[in-house]
């Protein structure tokens, strides 16, 4: 989304969002997961006890905590700081639940773009997508119902979370 909106972030995003295909995933989560710095938690159904959702993979920051989410849910009680989300999509479709699913005609082929002097890939109907997710103004600057409330040096309850030395 912000890469759509060129060189800005978005002030009231504290996630990123990556595509990647079940082998890839699986790919990661041996080759990858092992060498994450003791700063980051690799958050999954077989990783978090309270993540009850199949196919949910998230890189949580331990040191923050997604406030504004853990308003939202206070029941929650999976890790809540900043993250990376993945979704998983095969050659035929894709899944992210507020889009549903969608088929591979309508992300590929990729489209190039550029956001903060690095080149990225985004879905070929990228702008539909954010469309259903975030409505016809979704290139506006500001979104009155996520003010994007986080800590950054204040981690979340979770076990999992890390303390910033003092």
């Amino acid at each position: 989304m912000a890469a759509l909106r060129g060189e800005e972030i978005l002030p009231w995003s504290g996630d990123l969002d990556i595509c990647m295909t079940s082998e890839e995933m699986e790919r990661f989560i041996d080759k990858g997961v092992p060498e994450l710095p003791t700063s980051m938690f690799f958050q999954s159904r077989e990783t978090d006890p309270w993540v009850t959702e199949p196919g949910l993979y998230k890189l949580r920051d331990r040191y923050s905590n997604y406030s504004e989410y853990a308003g939202w849910f206070p029941e929650q009680k999976q890790h809540n700081g900043l993250q990376l989300d993945f979704f998983i999509c095969s050659q035929n479709k894709c899944h992210w639940e507020p889009l549903g699913v969608w088929k591979s005609e309508s992300t590929f082929p990729l489209t190039k773009t550029r956001f903060l002097q690095t080149d990225y890939y985004l879905s070929r109907d990228i702008h539909e997508q954010c469309r259903i997710l975030y409505g016809d103004d979704y290139m506006t600057t500001t979104r009155t119902n996520h003010v994007g409330a986080w800590h950054t040096t204040e981690p979340c309850a979770h076990p999992a979370s890390l303390e910033w030395p003092a």
